[in-house]
């Protein structure tokens, strides 16, 4: 007997969840963005900043991107390969990922899964808009990956 599949969750669900995550993101990203930034302030304020002072916000911003990407990536892949199955906006949304076989994934696979995204944005999010018009309602990211994102509880 071939168990009952659940459904896909749909792109706007998907895309209330990541607005969901990016706000609690946001929220933890603040403090670390002001605290690189406050010392920046005056640079800003002359009329011509120097050289240096335009290579001191470059290196701020590039520092700011960074951290961001990696507590993204812990939150993300942490969240994802736990037993919840989903990040907070995806657990909001009553949603969570899993493998082909509606299995758990590893904490790799939801490494993997969270820069299959970064690829997705690097080509003007078309990996993202792919998921309404493929058979498992699959993003690029999802593809690579090998995951699937189900509504919860429609199979268990």
């Amino acid at each position: 007997m071939v168990p009952p599949v659940a459904p896909y969750a749909g792109f706007w669900r998907r895309f209330v969840a990541v607005v969901i995550d990016g706000l609690i993101l946001t929220f933890f990203m603040f403090p670390i963005n002001l605290m690189l930034r406050v010392p920046i302030f005056g640079i800003l304020n002359q009329d011509e900043p120097s050289f240096d002072d335009i290579l001191t916000l470059m290196r701020v911003s590039m520092a700011s991107v960074a951290i961001g990407t990696l507590i993204n990536w812990i939150y993300s892949a942490t969240l994802e390969s736990s037993k919840l199955q989903a990040t907070l906006g995806k657990m909001a949304l009553n949603i969570k990922v899993t493998d082909l076989e509606g299995r758990r994934i590893s904490f790799a696979r939801a490494t993997g899964r969270f820069f299959g995204k970064l690829l997705s944005k690097l080509i003007l999010f078309i990996g993202y808009l792919v998921q309404p018009f493929t058979a498992r309602r699959q993003a690029l990211h999802d593809m690579l990956a090998g995951t699937l994102v189900v509504r919860r509880g429609a199979a268990e």
